[in-house]
């Protein structure tokens, strides 16, 4: 009866192995190569405010940095006609050099807002065919609108929920319609104010925690 009890036993432990093995590599196949990318917090990434001043408006903004949180305050006028306020993340040092995020399937962010309206967050990419350094309406600019309050915790979208902003393409006077693949040189990250934001004696409150990026790291065909 000893015996025939450490042969169950023996044997109930291997299939519970076997069972815990494949389970594990079940979720590997699924989960374990995935890569990350993590864009903030972190020391290599510079940030930098962005207003309507440089187009004549007189909108406000002031950013508070700490090594856990990029916020910012601001409050628009009505000086310039489409008036918007935000924070941008420089991946590289240098502006003709970008991050290939091609290989990436999603964007997660951990981002609190002191209302309810909207924010644009946009990746911008080098492309040495249009793009002038001086100007930085000039870089491509991919573009999701979202509302982070219906997001608690971390947003998180697919890479293929941005689009071509319209406005920059009636900008540079572009005809394609279609979603431009122009993911493998993205020099900034940077949100904005939502599009249909109207001016407010209120100020508003940005939080950003968490930046980062996951996927596949799949080849991309060229």
């Amino acid at each position: 009866i000893k015996h025939k009890f450490l042969n169950l036993y023996f044997c109930f432990t291997a299939l519970g192995i076997s069972i815990f093995a494949l389970i594990f590599a079940v979720l590997f196949l699924k989960y374990g190569n995935n890569t990350a990318f993590t864009v903030f917090p972190s020391s290599s990434v510079t940030i930098t405010p962005v207003s309507d001043e440089s187009d004549g408006g007189n909108s406000v903004m002031y950013i508070t940095e700490s090594d856990t949180i990029a916020a910012y305050t601001y409050q628009l006028q009505s000086k310039f006609a489409y008036p918007y306020c935000g924070i941008k993340f420089h991946l590289t040092p240098s502006a003709t050099t970008g991050i290939d995020l091609s290989k990436y399937d999603s964007i997660h962010i951990a981002i609190t807002m002191s209302n309810s309206n909207a924010i644009r967050v946009f990746l911008k990419s080098y492309d040495p065919m249009i793009t002038d350094t001086l100007k930085p309406n000039t870089y491509w600019y991919h573009e999701k609108e979202f509302i982070p309050s219906k997001h608690p915790g971390i947003a998180s979208f697919s890479l293929n929920d941005f689009t071509i902003s319209i406005w920059w393409k009636l900008l540079q006077n572009l005809q394609e319609t279609r979603r431009t693949d122009k993911l493998k040189s993205v020099n900034h990250i940077e949100f904005l104010n939502g599009l249909s934001t109207s001016p407010s004696i209120d100020s508003v409150h940005v939080a950003i925690a968490k930046i980062f990026f996951t996927g596949k790291n799949r080849v991309v065909q060229t």
